[in-house]
C-alpha cells in the first residue's frame, strides 16, 4: 500500500461511521443515514436499514452484524438474502464483536450492559414448506400422526408428522383463522374471513360449508364426544352445528363480537364470552341459554372449563383472571390485577392457568391458592399458548419469532429458534412428544421434545437470546 486513495466510493446521505470486510474481501460499510450497504466495486446495495445511525459493523462466515443508535443489532444472512433484528438493550448500542468459535455475538450499550447472544440456530425437526403467505393456526390429530395448517394464503393444509403433505383443501375465499380436529380425527373444522365455518373429510376432498355467520369467524371449539362444533362470530352471534349432519343455529344474545368458546367435559353446556363484557352459558341439545355471568368490567377476552367441570376460568380487559362457579353464579379473582391480561390457557391437571398480556408479560397461576408467578424470558407479545398433554411444559408462540417452552414446575425455560416472524400458534403432539409451531413466515415447524427445558445455570444466558423481529415489523 502506497498511501493513496485507491478509490473513493460514495452512497450514504451523511457520514460513513463504520466499515468491514467478509472473509473474501467484500466491503460492507454503515452510515449517519441508518443504512447499511454491501460494495461490489463501485455498485452498492442496501441490505440493513436501521431507524438511527449505524455505531459497528462486525462479519463472521456469511452473517453480518451492525450495531445502531436506534438500540438494535441486525444480522444480515447474505446467503439466505434474509434480515433480523436483535432486540433488548435500552440505549444506544455502540459495538459488536462475535467470539472466535463464531457461536456467540456479544454487543455492548450506552445502558451500562454486554449482552450474549447466541449465534441462531434452526432446532426444528422438520419444516413444513408449502404454504404462500403466513401461517396462522396449526393442530395435530388425535394420533399425533397427522398436522393440520391454515393461513392467510386461504388455503387449509394437511401433513404427515414425516413432513409429507397429504392434501391441499380448498374453498375458503379469505385468511384462515383457526383449524381444529374432531376428537375422533376424521373431520377438520376451519373458520375464517369470509364468514363461513367448513368441515373438511381427512380422507378425502369431500367438505361441507356452515353458513350464517354475518362477519369474521375466527375461534372454534368441538365437544368432547366431537357431536358439535362451535363458533364465535364477529356479529356477536354463537355458532352451533352438529357436526354429523353438518346443519346448525345461531345463539344470539351477546351484544359484541364473541371473543372465545368453550364446552365443559360434560359436552352439554357451551360457554361463550364477547366484548360486551359477558359470558354466556347455552344448552348445547338446544342452544337454549342458561346462565349470564357478569363481573368483568369491559370485553372478556379469553374463558376456558376446568377438566372436572366445575369450575369456569375467564380472563378480561379489566386485568383481571376470574374463576367461577356457574351454579352460584359466582366469582373470585385470581392472582390480582394482571395488567394487560389477554390471553389463558389451562393445564390438563386443572392446576395451573397460564395467563399472557397484550404486551410481553406471562404469569403462571394456581387455581387452588390464587397466587401467580412471573415467567420471563418473552420479549414481545404472545399470540398462542399450549400445555403438554401431562401438564409439565407449557409452551408460547411469540409476537418476535421465539417458541419458548417453560417447565411449570420449576419456571426454567428454553427457546426454539428457528422461525424469522412472528408465531402465530403452537400446538403438542397429543403423545407430548412433538410441538409444532405455525408463523407468518409461512412455515410449520416441527420441535423435537425428548429434552427438557434448559437447566438452571444456562437461564441467565438464554433469558438474553435473541428477539427477531422481521424488517417488516420495525
Amino acid at each position: 500500500m502506497n498511501g493513496r486513495d485507491k478509490k473513493v466510493l460514495r452512497a450514504h446521505q451523511g457520514s460513513v461511521d463504520a466499515v468491514a470486510f467478509f472473509a473474501d474481501g467484500t466491503l460492507v460499510s454503515g452510515g449517519s443515514d441508518g443504512a447499511v450497504r454491501i460494495w461490489h466495486d463501485d455498485v452498492s446495495e442496501v441490505v440493513i436499514e436501521h431507524a438511527e445511525r449505524v455505531a459497528d459493523l462486525v462479519t463472521a462466515g456469511d452473517t453480518l452484524a451492525s450495531a445502531s443508535w436506534d438500540r438494535s443489532i441486525a444480522l444480515y444472512d447474505r446467503k439466505a438474502g434474509t434480515t433480523r433484528k436483535l432486540l433488548g438493550h435500552r440505549d444506544v448500542v455502540a459495538a459488536v464483536a462475535v467470539s472466535p468459535d463464531g457461536h456467540t455475538l456479544a454487543s455492548a450499550s450506552w445502558d451500562q450492559e454486554v449482552r450474549l447472544w447466541p449465534a441462531e440456530v434452526d432446532d426444528a425437526r422438520r419444516i413444513l414448506r408449502g404454504h404462500q403467505v403466513g401461517v396462522k393456526a396449526v393442530a395435530f390429530d388425535p394420533s399425533s400422526k397427522l398436522i393440520a395448517s391454515a393461513g392467510h394464503d386461504d388455503r387449509v393444509r394437511l401433513w404427515r408428522e414425516s413432513g409429507e403433505l397429504v392434501r391441499v383443501y380448498e374453498g375458503h375465499r379469505d385468511h384462515v383463522f383457526r383449524v381444529r380436529f374432531a376428537p375422533d380425527g376424521r373431520t377438520i373444522a376451519s373458520s375464517n374471513d369470509d364468514r363461513s365455518v367448513r368441515l373438511w373429510s381427512v380422507e378425502g376432498d369431500d367438505h361441507h360449508v356452515l353458513e350464517g355467520h354475518k362477519a369474521d369467524v375466527e375461534e372454534l371449539a368441538f365437544s368432547d364426544d366431537g357431536k358439535w362444533l362451535a363458533s364465535a362470530g364477529e356479529d356477536g352471534a354463537v355458532g352451533l352445528w352438529n357436526v354429523a349432519s353438518a346443519s346448525g343455529r345461531l345463539l344470539e344474545g351477546h351484544q359484541g363480537a364473541i371473543t372465545a368458546v368453550a364446552f365443559a367435559p360434560d359436552h352439554a353446556r357451551l360457554a361463550s364470552a364477547s366484548r360486551d363484557g359477558t359470558i354466556r352459558i347455552w344448552e348445547a341439545a338446544s342452544g337454549a341459554e342458561k346462565a349470564v355471568l357478569r363481573g368483568h368490567r369491559g370485553e372478556v377476552t379469553s374463558l376456558g372449563f376446568t377438566h372436572t367441570g366445575m369450575q369456569l376460568v375467564s380472563v378480561g380487559s379489566d386485568d383481571t383472571v376470574r374463576i367461577w362457579n356457574v351454579s352460584k353464579k359466582s366469582n373470585r379473582t385470581l392472582g390480582g390485577t394482571l395488567r394487560g391480561a389477554a390471553l389463558l390457557a389451562l393445564s390438563p391437571d386443572d392446576r395451573s392457568v397460564a395467563v399472557a398480556s397484550s404486551r410481553s408479560d406471562l404469569w403462571l397461576c394456581t387455581l387452588a391458592e390464587s397466587g401467580c408467578r412471573t415467567l420471563i424470558g418473552q420479549a414481545a407479545r404472545v399470540h398462542a399458548m399450549a400445555f403438554s398433554p401431562d401438564g409439565k411444559w407449557l409452551a408460547t408462540a411469540g409476537g418476535d419469532g421465539s417458541v419458548r417452552v417453560y417447565d411449570v414446575e420449576t419456571a426454567e425455560s428454553r427457546p426454539y429458534r428457528g422461525h424469522t416472524a412472528p408465531v402465530f400458534d403452537v400446538a403438542f403432539a397429543p403423545n407430548g412428544k412433538m410441538l409444532a409451531s405455525a408463523s407468518a413466515d409461512a412455515t410449520v415447524r416441527l420441535w423435537p421434545l425428548a429434552s427438557p427445558p434448559a437447566p438452571k445455570e444456562l437461564r441467565a444466558f438464554l433469558d438474553k437470546a435473541t428477539t427477531f423481529a422481521t424488517e417488516e415489523e420495525r
